[in-house]
């Protein structure tokens, strides 16, 4: 139901519901959890079935995939380097909008990133080696200096999305693991994973910025939910009638 490692722009919907919650981090309040996560799911299907556009209603819904929010470095159509002092903004347009929601964090692994050999920069200096989680905080923190440069006129509401959990079965992405069988989730709590470290450096950069975060921390709820992939679901919402302009 949710977009990976990306940053969802909506414009113009004066009328929309956002559960503001005085106490984000309070992950044990089950009907504040489900009410943030309705929400992204209403603006996943308007994405999906309404084709980004809704003139009616002045409503325009944007999706950008920055994987890692802040800017990847290219040669070419090769990618060489991710310069962890500038963020990916995507588009300019996203500082004009109403409700800006960002999400990061799975493509932060060594597979992913080189094994951090030669390709962490920061400025014109390249880190020979960089654990991912270091080069993880350096990233937020430039995204949460940019959140508060862009954002300081208090018109754009800012919402983030943790992490949610891979459910891989028989080995991880790149070793044969697959999420699209599951059918049912989990019902037994021993199966849960421990709560990301991800998460946990998310929320100490988030406590030393200035423009107010909504922190949308689904990661416990969707632990539960192994048979959520949409891989395999999402196909009936891809195959929707395109009903936009």
């Amino acid at each position: 139901m949710f977009f990976d490692s990306a940053i969802i722009a909506a414009n113009h919907y004066r009328k929309a519901y956002l559960p503001i919650i005085k106490n984000p981090r309070n992950t044990n309040s089950f009907r504040h959890t489900v009410t943030k996560l309705l929400f992204l799911c209403l603006l996943t299907l308007v994405y999906l079935v309404c084709s980004k556009h809704a003139p009616d209603y002045e409503f325009h819904l944007d999706f950008f995939q920055t994987p890692f929010l802040v800017e990847r470095v290219y040669n070419g159509s090769i990618e060489v380097n991710l310069r962890l002092d500038v963020v990916d903004e995507g588009t300019s347009a996203i500082r004009k909008s109403d409700y800006v929601i960002f999400n990061t964090g799975h493509w932060f692994t060594d597979p992913k990133t080189y094994g951090g050999q030669n390709y962490y920069q920061e400025g014109n200096y390249v880190h020979p080696q960089q654990d991912h989680m270091e080069a993880y905080t350096r990233a937020l923190k430039t995204w949460a200096k940019w959140i508060d440069h862009t954002f300081s006129h208090g018109k754009t509401k800012v919402f983030f999305q943790a992490l949610s959990p891979t459910h891989f079965r028989g080995g991880q992405w790149n070793s044969g693991g697959k999420c699209h069988t599951e059918t049912e989730p989990i019902f037994n709590e021993t199966f849960l994973e421990e709560y990301p470290v991800h998460n946990r450096i998310f929320e100490q950069v988030r406590e030393g910025m200035q423009t107010p975060v909504v922190y949308l921390n689904i990661t416990r709820l969707t632990d539960y939910r192994k048979d959520g992939h949409t891989n395999g679901s999402g196909l009936l919402l891809r195959n929707a009638p395109n009903y936009g302009t």
